[in-house]
């Protein structure tokens, strides 16, 4: 729960989703100075029952086997281990357009690769929320990538 991390972006968004009428849970796992900042913002908020901080966790791939949508709304990052976990489990991601970013997400096909700004971020999540068929078309792709992968490195010649 650093800055770095856009965590108060995470909030504002949580607020124009809300204001939308979307129903859903956002669980962010992890710890940082921040904490407390945060909290008090989603207090204002009124988020307390839809955003959760929810502390640093041992195994944290059963929330991402159970997310609908991974997000990461960072303001920079060098590679993003996340993004990777989140598409072993072949979760839509949407991640702001950080360093390393695009070439993790084939954006539009594994996810999207959004600008730092509260509407794009409300808009990539309220239309994989509300569209089941786009959520299952990029959990194809993301399969699909994985296999390729998978066969690219079963033929690849020992040396």
């Amino acid at each position: 729960l650093e800055y770095q991390k856009g965590y108060d972006l995470t909030i504002q968004v949580c607020r124009k989703l809300m204001d939308k009428g979307l129903k859903f849970k956002w669980f962010v796992l992890g710890e940082g100075t921040e904490r407390k900042n945060l909290e008090q913002m989603l207090k204002r908020q009124g988020l307390q029952d839809t955003l959760f901080f929810l502390g640093i966790r041992m195994n944290p791939y059963p929330y991402f086997k159970y997310c609908d949508i991974y997000i990461q709304t960072s303001r920079h990052e060098g590679y993003v281990t996340t993004v990777t976990e989140a598409k072993v489990f072949n979760r839509p991601i949407i991640c702001t357009d950080v360093s390393g970013a695009r070439e993790q997400i084939e954006d539009k096909i594994t996810g999207y690769v959004v600008d730092f700004y509260v509407d794009e971020i409300a808009n990539r999540i309220f239309d994989l929320s509300i569209n089941k068929n786009l959520r299952c078309d990029i959990e194809k792709n993301l399969i699909l990538q994985a296999k390729e992968h998978e066969r690219e490195n079963y033929m690849m010649p020992f040396i």
